[in-house]
């Protein structure tokens, strides 16, 4: 029975919640899925590169040991969409196979198109989002860009419905129509449960990934084929959490 943790790094548990509601409904067989939301002390968003290092921080600091980690989890999916520093650090820490879902995301859409788009929150991660794909090694050949809704990842939520399914159908379409995009990204743990909306908006022929419900099935797929993080190079291992002595 293979175990994969998903660790929301941000405090808000409806976010959790999210996402747990969409993997109930699509989760590999013989996987058993737990979550792990960030303590209190950590952000309710992450809406920037000092939200990002500080949520890594607080996580870190209060997950157990990495052998710990390693005797119950098969695989480890951290649930920001950025190149979040906790998907580095727990690459140091454990042998298991960690992803990000902004990089399970790409991975994925790399398989089935040619052109990628991303549809997110704020304008900030427009550049934050763009470097990261940048540093997955994928240039404009294949990305076409990030379209950002305006919306927070908590107004996501707190926004009416109305308002979030029209923001989201008109930043998909724009990629598609406009950059030529054939693979949408959701680019947001909390649009975990949105990805009908944008599937309406650009149509059948336009495939839409959700970074979460990518993440877990990669995830399975590199646990089934017994990979694990390679040692060799930067992700050495750390076999004591350095974080916890914080």
């Amino acid at each position: 029975m293979k175990t994969i943790l998903v660790i929301n790094p941000n405090c808000t548990e409806s976010m959790t919640n999210c996402m747990r509601d969409t993997l109930s409904k699509c989760s590999p067989a013989d996987t058993v899925i737990d979550y792990y939301t960030c303590p209190p002390e950590g952000p309710a968003s992450i809406e920037s590169v000092t939200d990002a290092i500080r949520s890594a921080n607080v996580v870190m600091s209060n997950l157990p040991e990495p052998k710990e980690l390693e005797r119950k989890y098969s695989a480890f999916l951290v649930a920001c969409y950025s190149d979040h520093p906790l998907v580095h650090s727990l690459r140091e820490c454990v042998h298991q196979p960690v992803l990000g879902i902004m990089q399970a995301s790409i991975l994925t859409a790399l398989s089935v198109g040619h052109r990628i788009g991303i549809v997110t929150t704020t304008k900030r991660y427009d550049n934050l989002l763009t470097d990261g794909v940048r540093a997955m090694g994928i240039d404009n050949t294949v990305f076409v860009g990030v379209e950002t809704t305006g919306l927070t990842p908590l107004e996501l939520e707190s926004k009416s419905r109305e308002v979030v399914e029209e923001s989201l159908a008109q930043c998909a379409k724009r990629l598609v129509q406009d950059g030529g995009a054939d693979v949408v990204c959701l680019g947001c743990a909390g649009m975990a449960n949105m990805g009908d909306i944008v599937r309406k908006a650009v149509g059948d022929n336009v495939s839409v990934i959700d970074g979460v419900i990518a993440g877990v099935h990669l995830l399975w797929a590199l646990v089934q084929m017994k990979v694990q993080t390679s040692k060799q190079g930067v992700y050495q291992s750390l076999r004591v959490n350095p974080f916890s002595r914080i």
